[in-house]
């Protein structure tokens, strides 16, 4: 009958690790930890606002698209835009059309006049990372397009 006894390991030489080489070892990670959060989270809150500009620009983009139609109202525009940020999951989302002087409406806007989209919303309200290292700023984007 064999009888297996389990022992420390032992370290790269074969020999065993004494306790004080776990005590550093320890204390290096303390040391190490709390950048590595940083960097992680950091990095997570950071693909957060490119994703949300990305978003912003998507919604301005298909919005300035339902603008350019020839036959739009701002009440058509905005019900496409507002399905978007909602398909998109944006929070606290604003739009603003920028007319011509001379319209009040979409479908008052001339063939060749310029329209501008700009979607802007709260950076703070639109991630999920503890480190809120964009609080206080807003992310907008804009896009302007020719009447057809």
């Amino acid at each position: 009958m064999r009888i297996l006894r389990l022992t420390k390991p032992a370290d790269r030489n074969g020999m065993q690790a004494s306790p004080r080489r776990s005590g550093a070892a320890l204390s290096e990670l303390a040391l190490v930890m709390p950048l590595l959060m940083l960097i992680v989270f950091g990095g997570i809150e950071t693909a957060d606002m490119v994703f949300l500009k990305e978003s912003l620009k998507s919604v301005s983009y298909e919005g300035g698209r339902a603008v350019a139609k020839y036959n739009s109202t701002n009440a058509q525009v905005l019900e496409r835009i507002t399905a978007l940020i909602d398909a998109r999951q944006l929070v606290g989302a604003t739009v603003e059309l920028t007319l011509p002087a001379d319209a009040d409406d979409v479908s008052e806007t001339q063939r060749g006049q310029t329209i501008t989209v700009t979607i802007s919303a709260p950076a703070e309200m639109n991630t999920v990372g503890p480190l809120r290292m964009y609080r206080g700023q807003t992310i907008s984007a804009s896009t302007t397009m020719v009447r057809e």
